[in-house]
């Protein structure tokens, strides 16, 4: 066996110097010196001085060098061999393999028994390299896999199964992929609108952070809890950035967001709803408001500007019911109302004494009793 091999390696090299030869001399009858000299190297190597014996004829050997390799033609310059085609080191082991699978060629360079490397084109028509480890199994692939559209850079997990891709999908847009979609992992893609996203998941494969654009989401940064509902959102909007806080079932409970006026606070029920807490900026100043979970009126306001300040209760028909406030002279003025009439009210005078008063009083001018039950201090 290896002195056949040894043979053929002996013949190859006559062959390649034989090329350069006539190709450098530029001579015609390129086929016949190429068979001549190579019938001359296997006279030459016809005694095998390990046993002495004489091997087969020269023509033999020419014809089973041809059927071996499908026949050299030397033409134009370029020498043809036929595939099937098997390289091999002097051992004997098979290192490289050129063949053709329905009409196309596919090439394979490594070691029968090892790891290899297989290049050629599939049968959709695109080409395509893959690297095998030593158990023969797939580990990368670069190209289009075979009956799924687009063409891309993929790895394989120890079952075979996709465990990363770089891709461009059947619609042309890229993608990049950590991961499978039932596991944990990182995707980023660009839609068919040119935005882009990424996702991380869990373990179990739902969402847990959502960064850019993608379906209903509108640009921003999505942090889910376990599950893929619940969480913060994050994102811009025509009057600035917004932060939004989610319950489990995905409602929005809170928020932070800005404006016209300025920053403002939203604090809502389990399950969304109507505002509770409302603080943000109203002209000069601050404004907290309270509601029932049900909606409805505020219940309950503290309010300031660059004068004065104080807090106001309503009731559950969104009438005044009770004041309690600055003036800007720096009194201090309480008032208590039914039905939008007051009916108890205090503060101070112009002679600078402290007043109360007990009404009703007129319903033209709220804090000017009809009645004078009153209080007047003394200085």
């Amino acid at each position: 066996m290896e002195q056949h091999q040894d043979f053929e390696a002996h013949v190859q090299r006559a062959l390649t110097d034989l090329e350069r030869r006539l190709t450098a001399a530029q001579r015609r009858e390129r086929q016949l010196i190429a068979l001549f000299a190579a019938a001359c190297v296997m006279v030459i190597a016809s005694w095998n001085p390990l046993t002495g014996q004489e091997q087969k004829t020269v023509e033999e050997r020419v014809a089973d060098l041809e059927k071996r390799t499908g026949g050299f033609v030397i033409e134009g310059g370029a020498t043809r061999i036929t595939a099937p085609l098997e390289i091999r080191d002097q051992s004997g082991k098979l290192i490289a393999l050129f063949t053709s699978q329905n009409g196309r060629g596919i090439a394979a360079i490594g070691h029968a028994d090892e790891g290899f490397v297989s290049l050629g084109s599939s049968g959709d028509g695109n080409g395509f390299v893959r690297t095998f480890d030593t158990r023969r199994k797939g580990n990368a692939s670069m190209g289009s896999r075979a009956g799924e559209p687009g063409s891309g850079f993929f790895i394989a997990d120890t079952a075979g199964g996709i465990a990363a891709e770089m891709a461009i999908d059947g619609t042309g847009r890229p993608q990049l992929n950590i991961g499978g979609p039932e596991e944990g992992g990182v995707s980023a893609r660009v839609d068919d609108t040119g935005d882009g996203a990424m996702t991380v998941r869990y373990a179990a494969g739902s969402v847990g952070v959502l960064a850019g654009k993608t379906g209903a989401f509108r640009m921003g940064l999505y942090a889910n809890a376990e599950g893929g509902k619940g969480g913060v959102s994050v994102h811009g909007g025509p009057l600035g950035g917004s932060i939004r806080v989610h319950d489990p079932q995905g409602a929005a409970v809170g928020g932070l967001i800005s404006g016209e006026e300025g920053g403002a606070l939203l604090l809502k029920a389990r399950g969304g709803g109507e505002n509770v807490i409302d603080i943000g900026v109203e002209g000069q100043g601050g404004v907290v408001r309270v509601y029932s979970v049900g909606g409805g009126p505020a219940r309950v306001a503290l309010e300031a500007d660059d004068k004065t300040g104080g807090v106001t209760t309503y009731s559950s028909e969104g009438k005044v019911a009770g004041t309690m406030t600055s003036r800007p002279g720096g009194s201090g003025y309480f008032q208590l109302l039914y039905n939008g009439i007051t009916m108890v009210d205090a503060g101070m005078n112009e002679d600078g004494v402290g007043v109360v008063r007990a009404g009703p009083s007129s319903q033209k001018t709220v804090g000017v009793l009809s009645i004078p039950y009153r209080l007047v201090g003394r200085k």
